[in-house]
């Protein structure tokens, strides 16, 4: 696994990112925050707490504030023609299951399926920018892919690889706040827009010095385009809400959050047979794989002799 890391001094915050490259195909990004904390008078008088912060010292509250990081992630999948699937996760009854995305449906159940329901899956192309912005639901789960429908693997499935973020709330900043438009790319976890070279970044270098005229709010980006088949870009919204703790004084504890880029069909098999010393149980499954054992020479290992024979004679 390559690592590739950087620190960003903020203010009284330290951004840790690291981006992890791994031979079987995976790649990471992992975003840590610390620093010391921006804190304000608390008079004991008030209590321990409020609904804006803890005590957290002698006379020092920290309040509530979040952490929000926006990635411009680039995805050529096997060229720029790429479309933006979803896989969503359902039950319902077992015909209905069964039938799901077939062209000619079943009658009625087969006998040999028992259960009353089940669950399956239904496949989706995102075909507009509006249609794209979306945020992570525990309670309807999809899975977010990327890849070129013309190109398949073995099994005839799209070679695609799956953005998967880390739990990850929102950002809880309602549409009508002084903070928008510049905060805009708050609104969802995920975008997804036609690749445009002036659309460089998620937001105005200075934005945060103009909240009510932004010079790149993101919503601007998102104008009814086509994303089936062309050159797209995913937009990826990271949040952490920090409300500060004891623990938190005087150094912060480290808030860690990221996203997975991983294989998804893009192989034949699992992308960890191709690494160099991986052997085949079974040979025969792919001929042309000529790999074969070559463990290194060692030394004989002698073991080392012991004496067992003492009786302990005039103990």
């Amino acid at each position: 696994c390559t690592q590739v890391r950087f620190v960003m001094p903020n203010g009284n915050y330290d951004y840790m990112v690291t981006y992890s490259f791994s031979l079987d195909g995976h790649m990471r990004v992992e975003l840590g925050s610390s620093g010391f904390m921006q804190t304000h008078y608390f008079a004991p008088s008030r209590g321990p707490k409020n609904s804006m912060a803890y005590r957290v010292h002698d006379y020092v509250g920290a309040s509530l504030h979040d952490h929000t990081f926006g990635f411009k992630v680039d995805l050529d999948i096997l060229g720029t023609n790429n479309s933006f699937e979803t896989v969503a996760y359902k039950m319902a009854d077992t015909l209905t299951a069964i039938n799901a995305g077939l062209e000619t449906p079943y009658a009625a159940v087969p006998p040999y399926l028992k259960s009353n329901k089940m669950r399956y899956v239904e496949y989706g192309t995102v075909a507009t920018e509006e249609e794209s912005l979306m945020t992570v639901n525990p309670l309807a789960p999809k899975t977010w892919t990327f890849g070129d429908k013309t190109q398949v693997n073995k099994w005839g499935n799209t070679r695609a690889y799956k953005l998967g973020l880390d739990a990850n709330p929102s950002a809880v900043v309602d549409a009508d706040h002084y903070s928008m438009p510049a905060f805009s790319y708050a609104k969802q976890m995920l975008a997804v827009t036609q690749h445009k070279e002036e659309e460089k970044t998620i937001t105005g270098a200075y934005d945060l010095n103009r909240l009510d005229s932004p010079t790149g709010a993101f919503e601007q980006f998102v104008d009814g385009e086509s994303i089936e088949q062309t050159d797209i870009v995913a937009w990826v919204t990271l949040t952490a809400l920090h409300l500060p703790i004891a623990e938190d004084y005087p150094m912060t504890n480290v808030i860690n959050h990221g996203f997975t880029l991983s294989p998804w069909n893009f192989f034949d098999e699992n992308g960890a047979m191709d690494l160099p010393h991986y052997l085949r149980m079974n040979p025969a499954e792919l001929p042309e794989d000529t790999r074969y054992a070559n463990e290194p020479e060692v030394p004989q290992c002698t073991p080392i002799k012991y004496d067992i024979e003492h009786e302990f004679s005039g103990a």
